[in-house]
């Protein structure tokens, strides 16, 4: 196609009612989008069970650590403590844009992306990075980041936290806009802590610390002293043991989501260039 324009390229209208485009027959078309709407519908079922999954987990840690719970005048085992006491608050690292780099040549770089508004962790928010770090900024699966910066004052993102996925295997950072909470000791564990952070009673606790104008800033002393009800380790491990199960079936749930769009992203062309059949994906459809 040859485009008009004396010094920059363009396309004009005339140009495009006349662009030809090849479009499969009726029956072809109906055929693709059967295919097609089953990778949808099979991501939106994925979709819908790791909503469930949370709420699940939501309900089992409302169930056992806050319902009935009275800090004035706590069951047995149960004691008063600190983040402090049992939490170092970690900053990432302030990165330069000249080491962004691609995922084959780099590291991931959970970001202030890499949060969702509300809680969770957010996959298509990575960065990569293949600058200079230190040992303090690098991150494990299930470790739990907190967002510390946010546009703004409607408390929608800062002081939220997400969990690394399990399926991060290798190494990988945080910038300076997440803090990591390390764990030192036994007292608490990632699941215990990423559905605490969640609690209206402590989210009040941490907000306390943030101040600024235009960006919102969460100082480190707002993930250190939040006071709350420790219980004991035993209905700790208890709980953490089956949101384990739950968290590991949520990713895998998740990475297979992941697989069918980009399957579904890579046909869609194909099939409407006829390049692919529906008839040679039929047999696939039936998995779905």
């Amino acid at each position: 196609m040859a485009f008009a324009g004396a010094t920059r390229k363009a396309l004009s209208k005339v140009m495009l009612d006349n662009f030809e485009v090849s479009i499969p027959d009726i029956t072809s078309q109906a055929r693709i989008a059967d295919i097609l709407s089953s990778l949808d519908d099979k991501i939106e079922l994925n979709r819908q069970m790791n909503q469930t999954l949370e709420e699940m987990a939501q309900t089992l840690f409302k169930h056992h650590f806050v319902d009935g719970i009275d800090k004035d005048n706590l069951p047995e085992g149960w004691r008063m403590g600190t983040f402090e006491e049992h939490l170092d608050v970690i900053k990432g690292l302030s990165y330069k844009g000249s080491g962004l780099t691609d995922m084959h040549n780099g590291i991931p770089m959970h970001n202030l992306n890499s949060v969702y508004e509300g809680g969770g962790y957010k996959a298509e928010g990575i960065k990569y990075y293949n600058g200079e770090y230190k040992d303090k900024h690098l991150v494990s699966p299930w470790d739990i980041i907190v967002t510390n910066t946010e546009q703004g004052h409607k408390l929608l993102l800062i002081g939220y936290p997400a969990v690394i996925p399990s399926f991060m295997t290798g190494p990988g950072i945080i910038t300076h806009h997440i803090y990591k909470l390390a764990i030192k000791d036994e007292v608490i564990t990632p699941q215990y802590l990423y559905y605490l952070l969640l609690q209206p009673s402590i989210r009040e606790q941490i907000i306390s610390c943030t101040n600024g104008t235009t960006v919102n800033m969460l100082f480190a002393d707002g993930l250190k002293i939040p006071v709350f009800a420790i219980p004991p380790k035993k209905l700790v491990f208890e709980f953490s043991s089956t949101v384990s199960n739950l968290w590991l079936q949520s990713e895998s749930n998740h990475l297979e989501s992941q697989t069918l769009t980009e399957l579904r992203d890579y046909l869609l062309p194909k099939l409407i260039s006829g390049e692919v059949v529906p008839q040679d994906l039929e047999a696939v459809q039936d998995i779905f």
